[in-house]
């Protein structure tokens, strides 16, 4: 499928996503084409589209009137709605590219998750907690934490505030504060596990840990000022979403490592020097 498009064709199981940078009305009619093409492959193929499911997103600010369209086998054009946002593997991005939805809604789960388990177990010790909560309630809020990273103050503490409210099931920790429950669980805030997971996927993408190309995330240093050899440039960013993104936030924290963190020979030894420098930070709850 991919092959019969000149936009770029994602596939992921029977999802199919095609999209383009659009500049001028040429391009636009080049999308349009290239979603004809698409239901002519769905024809030949006799793998047909679901009209229904079918949507147009635009990210960015600029909006373009047009009106992209979907053949059916007998020809018959139908008009694709134009949305908001739309959820692409577990997560939902909206058209300016905030995650506010994304995180209410993930919230959202995780407590009615935290109730459940608050209903349904009666004993709670440190031990089942961490093992509820870890394989139940953590791995949501982990899942794609790279790319829905709360930027906000209002969103950093709306995340966290699921943490501190779970901790609050193990009896034995009653009367102690958020910190020293964190403490006694060896729970690190959700806080600085995301910045953590950050450096970690900076150097499996340096290292070549990842199949993915280093330079269509980031920029070396060309500068010899202080700091580690394999510093990172800082592009401009004139926009709060491009200024957040991934590829931006983690440059600072990373050309502040020392040279012997940098340079581990694996990803192991990577996480094990990163945490003993950040050893003091795993509970801190100042910030959140």
């Amino acid at each position: 499928m991919p092959e019969v498009v000149g936009s770029v064709c994602k596939l992921f199981a029977d999802d199919c996503k095609l999209y383009r940078c659009i500049t001028n009305a040429n391009e636009q009619v080049e999308l349009q084409d290239d979603i004809d093409k698409l239901c002519k492959w769905s024809k030949d193929w006799l793998l047909k589209f679901n009209i229904q499911k079918c949507k147009v997103v635009s990210y960015g600010n600029k909006r373009h009137d047009f009106s992209y369209t979907l053949l059916d086998n007998t020809g018959n054009r139908h008009n694709l709605t134009n949305e908001e946002g739309e959820k692409d593997l577990g997560i939902k991005f909206n058209s300016s590219l905030k995650f506010d939805e994304h995180i209410n809604l993930t919230v959202n789960k995780v407590n009615k998750i935290i109730g459940l388990i608050k209903r349904t177990f009666k004993f709670m010790d440190k031990s089942l907690f961490l093992t509820l909560y870890k394989s139940l309630v953590r791995s949501h809020l982990d899942y794609g934490n790279l790319i829905y990273y709360p930027i906000t103050k209002k969103n950093k503490q709306l995340i966290e505030n699921t943490q501190r409210r779970a901790t609050r099931m193990v009896p034995e920790l009653v009367g102690k504060s958020y910190g020293e429950r964190l403490k006694e669980l060896n729970l690190p805030t959700l806080d600085f596990r995301r910045r953590r997971y950050d450096l970690i996927q900076t150097f499996k993408i340096i290292k070549g840990v990842d199949d993915v190309l280093p330079q269509k995330f980031f920029q070396m240093s060309e500068t010899d000022l202080r700091g580690h050899s394999l510093k990172l440039a800082k592009p401009r960013a004139n926009k709060s979403a491009r200024l957040h993104s991934f590829s931006n936030r983690v440059v600072s924290e990373w050309n502040k490592l020392p040279e012997e963190i940098v340079n581990a020979e694996t990803v192991l030894g990577f996480k094990s020097r990163l945490d003993k420098l950040w050893a003091g930070m795993r509970f801190d709850t100042s910030i959140v």
